[in-house]
C-alpha cells in the first residue's frame, strides 16, 4: 500500500486522466441542460404566441388630406391607401384630439376616405390599420403621418 520513497512514506495515488474529466464535465452539462430545457421551452413557446406577425405585413399610408371649414366646423377628409401586403379590416385616423374609425375591408393598393370633424385648424393626422374580427380587433400603427391645415 505504501511505497517507501526517499523523503518518507507516500500513498500510491492515481488520478483521472484529463480526457475522462472532460467527458464527465460534458455529461454533467448535457444533463443540466436537459433538466432546464422543459421550463425554458415553455417560456419560449408562450412568448412566441404573443408575437403577432400580421402587423409586419400591414401598412397604410395617407395619400391625400383635405380640410374644409364651414362656419365653425372643420371637416377633415383623409384618403388612406393600403400599402402593405395583407388585406386589412379597417382604418383608424387620429388628428389632434379627434379620432375616427371605419371597419371596411381594404385589399392591397386599395384606397378609402375617412371623414371627421377636427377642433384644430392645423396639425398632423396619424393613421393605423385594423386587423382581425370583432371583438378581437388588432390595431397596427403606421410609421407615417401627414400635416393638414384648414
Amino acid at each position: 500500500m505504501y511505497k517507501r520513497e526517499k523523503g518518507g512514506l507516500m500513498k500510491n495515488k492515481k488520478g483521472i486522466s484529463p480526457i475522462v474529466a472532460t467527458i464527465l464535465i460534458l455529461l454533467l452539462v448535457i444533463v443540466a441542460v436537459g433538466l432546464m430545457w422543459r421550463p425554458i421551452r415553455g417560456m419560449i413557446i408562450d412568448t412566441g404566441d404573443k408575437v403577432e406577425t400580421n402587423c409586419i405585413l400591414s401598412d397604410v399610408e395617407v395619400s391625400a388630406v383635405s380640410c374644409v371649414t364651414v362656419g365653425e366646423v372643420n371637416t377633415l377628409t383623409v384618403t388612406i391607401k393600403n400599402a402593405g401586403s395583407q388585406e386589412i379590416n379597417g382604418i383608424q385616423a387620429v388628428a389632434g384630439a379627434n379620432s375616427e374609425e371605419a371597419h371596411i375591408n381594404l385589399d392591397v393598393n386599395e384606397e378609402s376616405d375617412l371623414t371627421f370633424n377636427v377642433d384644430e385648424t392645423s396639425g398632423y393626422v396619424n393613421v393605423a390599420s385594423i386587423l382581425g374580427e370583432d371583438p378581437e380587433w388588432q390595431v397596427c400603427p403606421s410609421s407615417g403621418s401627414e400635416y393638414y391645415t384648414c
